[in-house]
Protein backbone atom coordinates (compact mmCIF):
# COMPACT_ATOMS: atom_id res chain seq x y z
CA UNK A 1 0.00 0.00 0.00
CA UNK A 2 1.19 3.47 -0.89
CA UNK A 3 1.79 5.94 1.95
CA UNK A 4 1.52 8.94 -0.20
CA UNK A 5 -2.15 8.50 -1.03
CA UNK A 6 -3.85 11.22 0.00
CA UNK A 7 -7.45 11.21 2.01
CA UNK A 8 -10.10 12.44 -0.39
CA UNK A 9 -11.71 14.06 2.89
CA UNK A 10 -10.59 15.82 5.66
CA UNK A 11 -12.23 16.69 9.05
CA UNK A 12 -12.29 19.75 11.48
CA UNK A 13 -13.13 19.36 15.05
CA UNK A 14 -15.77 22.17 15.07
CA UNK A 15 -16.25 22.13 18.94
CA UNK A 16 -12.58 23.59 19.50
CA UNK A 17 -13.16 26.95 17.08
CA UNK A 18 -14.26 29.90 18.55
CA UNK A 19 -17.59 30.71 17.06
CA UNK A 20 -16.73 33.69 14.40
CA UNK A 21 -14.04 31.37 12.87
CA UNK A 22 -17.00 28.15 13.08
CA UNK A 23 -19.14 30.81 11.16
CA UNK A 24 -16.84 32.25 8.74
CA UNK A 25 -15.84 28.14 7.73
CA UNK A 26 -19.44 27.38 8.02
CA UNK A 27 -20.24 29.70 5.48
CA UNK A 28 -17.45 29.05 3.16
CA UNK A 29 -18.51 24.62 3.16
CA UNK A 30 -22.30 25.80 2.49
CA UNK A 31 -21.06 27.89 -0.88
CA UNK A 32 -18.26 25.20 -1.66
CA UNK A 33 -15.56 27.57 -1.35
CA UNK A 34 -13.90 26.22 1.85
CA UNK A 35 -11.54 24.16 0.04
CA UNK A 36 -10.15 27.18 -1.72
CA UNK A 37 -10.24 29.31 1.01
CA UNK A 38 -8.06 26.78 2.96
CA UNK A 39 -5.79 26.57 0.15
CA UNK A 40 -4.85 29.99 -0.04
CA UNK A 41 -4.65 30.31 3.72
CA UNK A 42 -2.51 27.74 4.12
CA UNK A 43 -0.14 29.31 0.93
CA UNK A 44 -0.53 32.40 2.62
CA UNK A 45 0.81 31.31 5.94
CA UNK A 46 4.32 29.50 4.32
CA UNK A 47 4.73 32.65 2.22
CA UNK A 48 4.84 34.34 5.71
CA UNK A 49 7.13 31.76 6.98
CA UNK A 50 9.51 32.57 4.36
CA UNK A 51 8.75 36.24 4.64
CA UNK A 52 9.80 35.62 8.48
CA UNK A 53 13.01 33.28 7.97
CA UNK A 54 14.22 36.00 5.36
CA UNK A 55 13.70 38.87 7.57
CA UNK A 56 15.84 36.68 10.99
CA UNK A 57 18.74 36.40 8.36
CA UNK A 58 18.64 40.14 7.02
CA UNK A 59 18.39 41.18 10.67
CA UNK A 60 21.68 38.99 11.58
CA UNK A 61 23.48 39.99 8.72
CA UNK A 62 22.25 43.40 10.20
CA UNK A 63 23.48 42.18 13.56
CA UNK A 64 27.11 41.11 12.07
CA UNK A 65 27.72 44.63 10.15
CA UNK A 66 26.86 46.78 13.19
CA UNK A 67 29.70 44.58 15.05
CA UNK A 68 32.12 44.64 12.53
CA UNK A 69 31.60 48.34 12.50
CA UNK A 70 32.04 49.08 15.95
CA UNK A 71 34.82 47.15 15.73
CA UNK A 72 36.32 49.41 12.98
CA UNK A 73 35.86 52.51 15.28
CA UNK A 74 37.27 51.19 18.23
CA UNK A 75 40.20 50.07 15.93
CA UNK A 76 40.40 53.49 14.26
CA UNK A 77 39.98 55.36 17.88
CA UNK A 78 42.54 53.44 19.39
CA UNK A 79 45.11 54.76 16.72
CA UNK A 80 43.90 57.66 17.16
CA UNK A 81 44.72 58.05 20.56
CA UNK A 82 48.47 56.48 20.36
CA UNK A 83 49.19 59.08 17.83
CA UNK A 84 47.84 61.80 20.38
CA UNK A 85 50.59 60.58 23.08
CA UNK A 86 53.75 62.16 22.81
CA UNK A 87 56.99 60.25 21.26
CA UNK A 88 59.58 59.35 23.53
CA UNK A 89 63.33 60.52 22.33
CA UNK A 90 66.36 60.77 23.62
CA UNK A 91 67.36 63.54 26.33
CA UNK A 92 70.62 65.19 25.15
CA UNK A 93 73.03 67.95 27.42
CA UNK A 94 75.99 69.53 26.24
CA UNK A 95 78.40 71.29 28.54
CA UNK A 96 80.33 73.02 26.18
CA UNK A 97 78.43 75.63 23.70
CA UNK A 98 80.93 76.90 21.13
CA UNK A 99 80.54 80.09 19.15
CA UNK A 100 81.06 82.76 16.94
CA UNK A 101 81.11 85.47 14.07
CA UNK A 102 82.40 84.61 10.69
CA UNK A 103 84.42 87.48 9.02
CA UNK A 104 82.10 87.32 6.15
CA UNK A 105 79.23 88.34 8.29
CA UNK A 106 81.89 91.75 9.91
CA UNK A 107 81.55 92.52 6.53
CA UNK A 108 78.23 92.71 5.48
CA UNK A 109 76.12 96.10 5.86
CA UNK A 110 74.27 96.36 8.57
CA UNK A 111 70.23 97.14 8.59
CA UNK A 112 69.95 98.08 11.49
Amino acid sequence: MNNDKRKPRMVLNAEAMPKEIYDLLNEKAKSRRLTPYIIELVKKDLSNREIVAKLDMVSNNIDLILSKLNNVHFVQNSSHKENEKLKEGNVMSFDEVHGGISLEDLNDQWDF
